[in-house]
């Protein structure tokens, strides 16, 4: 966090953003915060009953004493954009008594400096050609998980200004955490893939002193538990998940300690499948995947050579051992002659009337994100995307199968099973 963004959230009044006329309501700390981010993209929310919609229209009204400055809010369809305290009646609410004139037929508020405020809705994939003559120097998207991402990066093309302006160009969003599949790439990109170049202020009900939040839970309680959940969790189950525990709780930036040694674990292949290597260390009392190779093309003296060029680089000791896929012993070699110590990942045999080692390495894995007294042993590092990914949207169940003695569906499973193969092989209960 900034050293401006702390002093905004610990008091408001210290840095107030550029407001006007327009702008009935006194911005939140949070929303304060979204309003002097001078990024070209931000994202804000992540929690029902956090200011979001106030959030976005006060951002768009920002410049509407500037002449020539033009702003435009989406919703995925028209009739999300013309709901009941949705945006577009939120704006009415604003700004019917003042000077601003409404457009019915264009959707648009026109402001006495000509400056312009417009709505749109983007329900197919191919409406967002509807403006590709158009320019605007805000874009504001409300629930951006309902949005495919293609819609989104698209609108950044319509971001342009006069030369000379003083005009930010400004790409804002706000959303609740996304409930389905198609919407899991918002969290890709502002809560997984964190970036100082795309800021995210997470606001929720207690930033929001204009809400009843007493009534709102209250309303909330009539939901079914999993949904009313996932409206408040980044990382509530996506329908097949097979690491459903895994959460924010699990990601770290914690760097391995030089003192203490490294292994890998590889998942092997060459093309169309990557070759995943994971580079781990077991502190004790918790694991640490800390970085990872992901190479397609790649023959196995490659790879080792880039291990071992990894760790010359980043000072880190050479790896003591490889938990290596069983169907590699040309990779296993070729470790072995780098100096790393290699072991086949079956060679510790299943037990216990488990028919699959596959799946009882999958549900060793899964009680060390977090067991069953809620601790987790299992800590990726950020940087790991591959494998975070897999884990958190990728990895899944074949369709109607979700049991714990299911195999996952074949696919998107590289770097998770090389970490399942280290678990099984290092970590045995």
């Amino acid at each position: 966090m900034t050293s401006l963004r702390r002093q905004v959230l610990s008091n408001p009044a210290l840095v107030t953003p550029r407001l006007n006329r327009f702008i009935p309501h006194t911005p939140t700390a949070k929303q304060c915060a979204y309003l002097l981010l001078p990024q070209i993209e931000a994202f804000y929310g992540g929690q029902p009953g956090g200011g979001k919609s106030d959030a976005l229209l006060m951002g768009a009204l920002q410049y509407v004493d500037v002449p020539d400055y033009a702003a435009i809010l989406f919703r995925r369809t028209y009739a999300d954009l013309a709901l009941p305290g949705a945006l577009m009646d939120r704006a009415h609410q604003w700004l019917q008594s003042t000077a601003a004139r409404w457009n019915e037929q264009r959707k648009t508020w026109t402001f006495p400096s000509g400056a312009t405020l417009s709505f749109g809705y983007l329900e197919n994939e191919k409406d967002k050609y509807r403006y590709q003559s158009a320019e605007f120097q805000y874009v504001g998207f409300d629930e951006l998980s309902q949005f495919f991402e293609t819609q989104y990066t698209y609108l950044f093309s319509r971001l342009r200004r006069l030369s000379g302006s003083n005009v930010p160009l400004r790409m804002r969003s706000a959303s609740n955490p996304p409930t389905t599949a198609d919407g899991q790439w918002v969290k890709t990109r502002f809560v997984l893939n964190k970036s100082a170049q795309r800021p995210f202020i997470p606001a929720g009900l207690d930033d929001n002193p204009y809400v009843d939040k007493v009534e709102y839970l209250a309303s909330l309680a009539n939901m079914d538990e999993d949904s009313r959940n996932a409206l408040f969790d980044w990382f509530a189950s996506v329908e097949g998940i097979v690491f459903h525990n895994f959460n924010d709780d699990n990601l770290t930036d914690e760097e391995p300690d030089k003192a203490r040694p490294i292994e890998l674990a590889i998942d092997d292949g060459y093309y169309p499948d990557p070759r995943a290597t994971l580079f781990i260390q077991n502190k004790g009392t918790h694991v640490l995947v800390f970085d990872e190779l992901y190479q397609k093309r790649v023959l196995e003296e490659e790879t080792v050579e880039d291990v071992v060029r990894r760790c010359k680089d980043h000072k880190w000791p050479l790896p003591e051992l490889a938990a290596v896929s069983h169907e590699a012993p040309a990779l296993r070699d070729r470790l072995r002659k780098a100096n790393i110590p290699a072991r086949n990942w079956l060679s510790r045999k299943v037990t216990g009337g488990e028919r699959s080692t596959r799946v009882a390495a999958l549900k060793r894995t899964r009680s060390l994100i977090k067991d069953a007294k809620g601790a987790r042993v299992i800590k990726v590092h950020h940087r790991c995307e591959n494998l975070i990914w897999e884990m958190t949207q990728g990895y899944r169940y074949p369709e109607g199968r979700h049991g714990a003695d299911d195999m996952p569906a074949d696919g998107n499973d590289h770097a998770v099973e090389a970490l399942e193969s280290w678990v099984w092989l290092r970590m045995p209960k």
